[in-house]
């Protein structure tokens, strides 16, 4: 019997990476179902956690610091000699003492973070994107908080015994950024590409909306280039074609400037903001929407994509990055810079019934080559090879 550990590392305000968590949680759950091979417990500082694991049929325990045990993991870290900071990690770390106490085989993180592991613990850890070494916006990683990325990263590639990763691309960058810094970064980079939350299967919430509309639902990050799609509208209007917008997502750096935009285009009869949503209502506004638009310029890889296909919703996406490779043909893709890129793909999807029908075809054929099963698959076959082969 193998035991794995799970630490679900992230919040339920962390969207993706929280949603990225539970499928983690989840395909371990079947894996320990269909095999007496494995055995999972998850570990997190968070309690919504445990109501997680509850409904997921999975061991959780809470991990708790105390004031003490936090200082002597922070002067740990300051400690040059790497056998002495993992001792200091293995008894003041949480973690990592009951690590040690159930001899766990492997413990998966699931999100990037900084780890000072004990030498003798085996490790995966994702690595979600390192879009700081390819788009310039400053959330991304503009001056300090590039380097941080790239600092944690680095570590995380050092001391991973196993680093997952989007997409094929995903995997050529990370070699490409930290593969001359790091010998045999290449055998130690697993793709495990995403897949649709599993609540994108559940119930709908109505949600007082347009009866027909293009949706994108993406926080107000400069990044996610709100701006543009709100200018391809407002010149299809021009045009005589009136599209309408449904726009989801929290306040961050850029909503401010999307609604002076909406407002100084006289666009708000046609573009409506939606904030937070609910999962339910989300899973409504994918099955009514005429489209999925994705302007975004970051990548490799988007969730929101993988939740349209699993709901039959047609989309236009960035040809950013590894898109193309995520959705294949089950989408129209457009130059995310260019507003007539973006318009033109509006106005297809908005008139062309048998477009729509046509991607929306694409898009089951597509869903069906990955989804939980071959996650599963994958996972396990990821745990083996560093469990039994290194």
């Amino acid at each position: 019997m193998k035991k794995i550990g799970i630490y679900a590392c992230t919040t339920p305000f962390d969207g993706g990476a929280y949603q990225y968590t539970r499928t983690i949680i989840n395909a371990a759950q079947r894996i320990a179902r269909e095999s007496v091979e494995y055995e999972f417990i998850v570990y997190s500082e968070e309690r919504a956690w445990k109501k997680e694991c509850i409904e997921l049929n999975v061991p959780f325990e809470v991990l708790q610091f105390t004031i003490f045990k936090k200082i002597v993991c922070w002067i740990g870290q300051k400690i040059h000699n790497s056998y002495i900071r993992s001792k200091i990690s293995e008894y003041a770390d949480p973690l990592w003492s009951r690590y040690k106490k159930r001899q766990l085989d492997l413990m998966i993180i699931s999100g990037p973070v900084r780890a000072e592991k004990p030498n003798m613990a085996k490790i995966i850890m994702p690595i979600f994107d390192i879009m700081q070494r390819y788009i310039d916006f400053p959330e991304v990683g503009g001056g300090s908080i590039g380097k941080e990325r790239d600092e944690k990263y680095i570590d995380i590639c050092k001391k991973s015994d196993g680093v997952l990763v989007d997409s094929l691309l995903g995997k050529q960058q990370v070699l490409e950024c930290y593969g001359n810094l790091i010998d045999g970064l290449a055998s130690k980079i697993h793709v495990l590409p995403y897949i649709a939350p599993d609540y994108i299967y559940g119930k709908e919430q109505l949600i007082e909306t347009f009866h027909r509309y293009i949706l994108y639902p993406a926080q107000f990050w400069k990044h996610k280039n709100h701006i543009r799609l709100v200018q391809a509208v407002a010149r299809l209007r021009d045009k005589g074609i009136k599209v309408n917008l449904v726009l989801t997502g929290t306040e961050k750096n850029n909503k401010k400037n999307v609604e002076g935009l909406i407002q100084e285009l006289a666009l708000g009869m046609q573009i409506q903001i939606l904030d937070y949503v609910t999962n339910e209502q989300l899973v409504y506004l994918y099955r009514h929407a005429r489209a999925l638009a994705m302007p975004t310029f970051a990548g490799p890889t988007n969730i929101p994509p993988l939740e349209a296909l699993a709901l039959g919703c047609p989309m236009m996406l960035s040809n950013n990055f590894a898109m193309p490779e995520q959705v294949g043909d089950a989408a129209l893709y457009f130059n995310p810079e260019s507003i007539e890129e973006i318009m033109d793909c509006m106005e297809k999807l908005w008139i062309d019934d048998e477009l729509c029908a046509e991607l929306i075809l694409h898009g089951a054929i597509q869903k069906r080559k990955w989804g939980l099963k071959q996650f599963q698959e994958k996972l396990k076959e990821i745990m083996d090879s560093i469990i039994f082969c290194s």
